[in-house]
């Protein structure tokens, strides 16, 4: 997976909204990492922030349009049987 600035917005949104935040009382836990580079690390972590705030800053991911337009991302037949198989482990996601 080739994660980018609008990756990391779209998973928080997904987080934030999903039935995991649903099952625990819509608290949300955000945790960096630290190992990414520093130009990296604020289109990773700046995304998440705004998602949360509300808040679009004037900052933008300068490598975006190129990670965008990388082919090969999309996800594979084979990869969505093996998520389609896992199991459904708590009573909620059934």
């Amino acid at each position: 997976m080739m994660a980018y600035s609008e990756t990391f917005r779209v998973m928080t949104r997904d987080a934030r909204r999903g039935r995991g935040c649903r099952l625990c009382g819509g608290r949300l836990v955000l945790s960096h990492e630290g190992l990414l580079a520093g130009v990296r690390a604020r289109s990773a972590a700046l995304p998440s922030m705004e998602e949360l705030s509300g808040v679009k800053t004037a900052v933008d991911d300068p490598m975006a349009a190129w990670a965008a337009s990388v082919g090969g991302q999309d996800l594979e037949p084979h990869q969505d049987a093996i998520i389609r198989r896992r199991p459904r482990r708590h009573v909620s996601l059934r």
